[in-house]
């Protein structure tokens, strides 16, 4: 079929279609209907398509306005910025053989960095800092970007997966300790 259990398990739309179709063929037009409508509804209140409509169209074209993509954008420009922190994150992540969970910690660990430094969202929402690190493929769109995923994820998640990190990654993960702050929305240390 094409399709990777890595795309199965993160992108739900892959396992609707399939749904849509398999239990759909036998059925009358207008049962076969409802039921694609249901299991599209289902899909709607998936939160990943809520993060690919946010990163990938609805705040990309905000982004794209303000010039955020662009190569010379304050989030791209400098060692310190916002996307060279998580290209660095994905660098030592790749070079250590990390899992994808180690590896979302790593660049949200980044993220948040660059948050309390004012580098990701200091004069544009984080929502458009997430579209630039889903944008430049350095974080997966069905997370909605690094910001996003730690919200969703939770700050009692995120410290379990810290707790189960790698050790060598203790000084990488240090800025999450600051992720309930960062959940609470206050300022920035």
């Amino acid at each position: 079929m094409g399709i990777s259990g890595y795309q199965l398990h993160h992108y739900p739309a892959y396992a609707a279609i399939i749904d849509c179709v398999v239990g759909g063929w036998s059925l009358p037009m207008t049962e076969a209907g409802e039921h694609e409508t249901r299991i599209f509804v289902d899909l709607m209140r998936d939160p990943v398509a809520g993060n690919m409509v946010r990163s990938l169209f609805l705040n990309r074209q905000k982004a794209a306005k303000l010039g955020l993509l662009a190569d010379n954008s304050p989030l791209a420009e400098g060692d310190d910025a916002f996307l060279p922190q998580l290209r660095a994150a994905q660098t030592t992540a790749r070079d250590a053989g990390a899992d994808e969970d180690t590896t979302l910690l790593l660049g949200a660990a980044a993220a948040l960095a660059s948050w309390q430094a004012g580098k990701a969202g200091k004069a544009e929402p984080v929502a458009l800092a997430d579209v630039a690190a889903v944008n430049a493929g350095l974080y997966p769109s069905y997370t909605g970007g690094p910001f996003q995923w730690l919200r969703q994820t939770g700050a009692a998640r995120i410290a379990t997966l810290v707790g189960e990190a790698d050790p060598a990654f203790k000084a990488a993960l240090a800025p999450l300790d600051q992720v309930e702050a960062f959940l609470r929305g206050d300022t920035r240390p």
